[in-house]
C-alpha cells in the first residue's frame, strides 16, 4: 500500500514537472498597436494622471510593455496600414 502511494505521488511530480517544462517553452509574442506616435494612449493624452487609479494602470502597463517578447509599434491605424487579416 505505501509503495502505491509513493509511485502515484512521483508520478504526479513527474507530470507537474512536464506542465512547468511545457509552460516555460511556450513564448509568445505580442506587439501592441497604437494610432499615437508613443505608447500608453489616453493615460497621456487624455485622462488626468493624478488620479490613483490612471497612476496604478500606467504603472502596470508600464511594467506590462518592459516585458520579454511584448513590443510597441506607435504611428499605425489598423484600417489605414494594416487589414485584419495580418493581425489576427
Amino acid at each position: 500500500m505505501l509503495l502505491r502511494l509513493v509511485e502515484k505521488y512521483n508520478q504526479q511530480q513527474q507530470q507537474q514537472q512536464q506542465q512547468q517544462q511545457q509552460q516555460q517553452q511556450m513564448q509568445l509574442e505580442v506587439v501592441v498597436l497604437d494610432a499615437l506616435p508613443t505608447p500608453l494612449g489616453l493615460i497621456r493624452y487624455g485622462v488626468a494622471a493624478d488620479k490613483p487609479e490612471i497612476k496604478i494602470a500606467g504603472k502596470e502597463l508600464e511594467a506590462i510593455a518592459q516585458s520579454p517578447g511584448v513590443s510597441f509599434r506607435g504611428n499605425v491605424k489598423l484600417t489605414l496600414h494594416l487589414g485584419l487579416h495580418v493581425v489576427v
